[in-house]
């Protein structure tokens, strides 16, 4: 059984052509049950994960890679981040999150396509040294977000980029689960082709292997992410890198709250106190509640130096 939750970079060596294949199983669960979201959903918050982690494999020691989907329809957004260890092969964590119309996503019980709506798909990389985030983004015209990334880096980064991400629950003696599989495969540029624009014999090749991977080859556990890469691209002299572990990890804490509140003015922060006296709030990603003394929070709070708990 191959049930390590983490992704694999790859190159293969006899064309220009770099990958990744990444897995998750307890990660996505932990994802999909902090939080109760309607099961239309959890698809699609569960793909967000898949392509997160086959995006940030890309990204230094210590960076943190965030993807925004905005749209105006029942799915307003989904936000997830990966963020890499500040040590070279150690583990990852990532963290998913979704707001949406209740009301409508409830009535119509159905997966909102994401190309119905205006709305943008974004890639936001942070250096984490204090300095602004560097970010691209294109419209959503695809329906499905793995095909919105493609979009994201021929447009952006010119780079030709080919997805394959299933996700889904399957029964393990008398408990569901879910788990999620994708590869990404990307075009190298080279001194003929510095952006790998122009679709050569190689690169087709490699996108139809790609498009005949079987879904358990991706989802596993019975298969592992190297004998799926071996199996498709044996004769391109595959060559992988170590296995980069993910898990679920979330960096909200109560200070960064008390922060994020402290742009408000006393009377703001009355409008926010329950009859309890307390102010609270829950964390988006992990549900995590926290609650002040609001006499702590805000402005005010912040001028006149007040540490109170």
């Amino acid at each position: 059984m191959c049930n390590h939750d983490g992704v694999h970079a790859f190159q293969l060596k006899r064309i220009p052509i770099r990958g990744r294949i990444g897995r998750l199983s307890q990660t996505l669960q932990q994802l999909l049950t902090l939080r109760k979201y309607p099961a239309c959903l959890n698809p699609l918050i569960a793909e967000a994960a898949i392509v997160t982690v086959l995006i940030g494999e890309l990204i230094p020691p210590g960076w943190k890679l965030s993807i925004q989907v905005r749209t105006r329809g029942p799915l307003r957004l989904i936000a997830s981040d990966f963020q890499a260890s500040t040590e070279p092969g150690g583990v990852a964590k990532i963290r998913t999150m979704a707001t949406y119309d209740e009301s409508l996503v409830r009535a119509t019980r159905q997966l909102p396509a994401l190309n119905c709506h205006d709305g943008y798909f974004a890639v936001l990389m942070d250096r984490n040294d204090g300095k602004k985030p560097v970010h691209g983004l294109v419209p959503l015209e695809s329906p499905t977000l793995s095909q919105c990334a493609e979009d994201y880096f021929c447009r952006s980064e010119q780079i030709l980029t080919r997805f394959a991400v299933v996700v889904g629950e399957s029964v393990e003696g008398s408990t569901k689960i879910w788990r999620g599989g994708g590869m990404v495969i990307q075009h190298l540029p080279d001194e003929n082709n510095p952006f790998g624009l122009n679709e050569s014999e190689s690169w087709s090749r490699a996108g139809t292997l790609l498009s005949s991977v079987d879904p358990l080859e991706l989802t596993g556990p019975s298969v592992s992410m190297w004998q799926t890469v071996y199996r498709l691209f044996h004769e391109e002299q595959p060559q992988a890198e170590p296995l980069r572990s993910v898990e679920f990890g979330c960096s909200c804490s109560a200070e960064k709250v008390r922060q994020s509140l402290s742009i408000y003015s006393a009377q703001d922060i009355a409008t926010m106190t329950t009859a309890r006296g307390t102010v609270t709030a829950d964390c988006q990603f992990c549900g995590h509640r926290y609650e002040f003394d609001p006499a702590t929070l805000g402005f005010e709070s912040q001028i006149n130096g007040s540490t109170r708990a």
